[in-house]
């Protein structure tokens, strides 16, 4: 209440939090006839080093805790020119993404957290209705996975207050009318709509 002073139950923390990530990329490229092809595979290493395990219990010293987690990330590309005018695109892909600092506090998050994962999909078609007008419609979907979300547990562990168990689905499509007459800069018009869950 404001002009109160707060009451006993305030909790507060103070920690430091590393972290990095090192990664190696290939694709290749195939084309025959009308259909292209892009095959590619990210191989990616995440590190964390969180200073203190679990909340401040009197003078004990604090425990670190430090994780190394490994990834491998397929993607795939493929465009197919099914008319002189008419492109269509899809494209899939595994991603990951490390912890937030914030969320890896021992009181309010919890230090073991790690990467979730995120399955990501999208179609397009392009077509050029003439010279320097094109349209292109395209639709995506992404299916979350591990995402960090409080602990179901009624009394989680201590230093455990949020857990990998979350799950989302995220989906849209988008409208982009293209014109670029030449000699002048192209002008755009995009619409996009978005909807998810969690």
């Amino acid at each position: 209440v404001f002009g109160q002073s707060p009451g006993r139950e305030v909790s507060s923390d103070s920690w430091s939090v590393h972290q990095g990530s090192f990664a190696v990329f290939s694709q290749i490229t195939w084309r025959y006839s009308r259909l292209q092809l892009v095959p590619g595979l990210r191989a990616v290493a995440y590190l964390s080093d969180v200073s203190r395990l679990l909340p401040r219990i009197g003078d004990t010293p604090p425990l670190g805790f430090r994780r190394i987690d490994f990834a491998l990330e397929p993607r795939l590309q493929v465009r197919i020119q099914a008319a002189s005018r008419l492109a269509l695109h899809a494209a899939a892909g595994l991603y990951h993404q490390s912890a937030d600092a914030a969320d890896l506090s021992a009181v309010f998050g919890n230090p073991q957290l790690g990467p979730a994962r995120a399955v990501h999909g999208a179609v397009s078609a392009e077509l050029q209705v003439f010279d320097p007008l094109s349209i292109e419609f395209g639709s995506f979907v992404r299916a979350l996975f591990d995402l960090w979300a409080r602990s179901p547990d009624l009394t989680p562990p201590l230093g455990r207050s949020l857990a990998d168990s979350g799950s989302g689905l995220s989906y849209g499509g988008q409208l982009v009318v293209r014109f670029s007459p030449l000699r002048n800069p192209p002008g755009f018009h995009h619409h996009l709509s978005l909807l998810a869950e969690q």
